[in-house]
């Protein structure tokens, strides 16, 4: 068992103007963790578990009063805090898993502590993969899993809901010493979602589609 915690501040100065086309005051933030790391059944998994807290002050944000577009404002102070859970290990000596949940609760400290858009409160992931050894194929495996996106707001003043989504993936791949082959395919069932929106006055709420199902076919070899 092992604890850890984290302290960061963040400076990031702005290049972006407003519309007095005065560059942005600099974005400032501050970051807290707080985890533990555990072993678990002999070892064979890992588990992760931490706490967050995230402030940001002077975020840039389109600023909806521009008919062009291009013009920013800054969003003022933002809050996000919440807790992540990671597990993976082997189940068997051929059957290994990985999985994740986070939770994420946001607040705009300018806007009436709504959510932040584009930012859901829940995610997961769970990917597992299994060597074919049975099948006296021991440097062949298989692979499958999902990614969950949860609900999330397209705009500031939290009128618009996304859809939650969920996004499946396999892969089938070869491994054996310094050579590996693998083809995955993302987005097994072509889900269509929304992977994240703009908003302003002048083009109203723009939303941008995830990716759909995609092949990937890899070879390499490691030195």
């Amino acid at each position: 068992t092992s604890l850890y915690t984290n302290y960061s501040e963040s400076f990031t100065p702005n290049s972006l103007k407003d519309l007095n086309d005065k560059i942005l005051d600099p974005e400032t933030g501050k970051g807290y963790e707080l985890g533990i790391k555990q072993k678990l059944f002999d070892d064979k998994f890992d588990l992760t578990t931490a706490l967050f807290k995230i402030e940001k002050d002077n975020v840039a944000q389109l600023d909806s009063n521009d008919p062009t577009n291009t013009k920013y404002k800054a969003s003022g102070k933002q809050e996000s805090q919440g807790f992540e859970l990671d597990l993976g290990g082997d189940i068997t000596s051929n059957w290994s898993i990985v999985s994740s949940y986070g939770f994420t609760a946001t607040e705009n400290k300018d806007v009436n502590d709504n959510d932040l858009r584009n930012i859901p409160k829940h995610t997961a992931n769970l990917f597992t993969t299994y060597k074919l050894s049975a099948l006296n194929l021991p440097d062949y495996y298989i692979g499958a899993g999902a990614r969950y996106i949860g609900n999330k707001y397209a705009d500031d003043a939290n009128n618009i809901k996304l859809d939650s989504a969920t996004i499946y993936n396999a892969t089938v791949g070869y491994k054996k010493g310094h050579w590996k082959a693998n083809l995955s395919v993302q987005n097994l069932s072509d889900e269509e979602y929304v992977d994240g929106a703009l908003s302003s006055n002048a083009a109203g709420t723009r939303v941008y589609v995830g990716t759909p199902r995609t092949t990937l076919a890899t070879v390499s070899y490691t030195f």
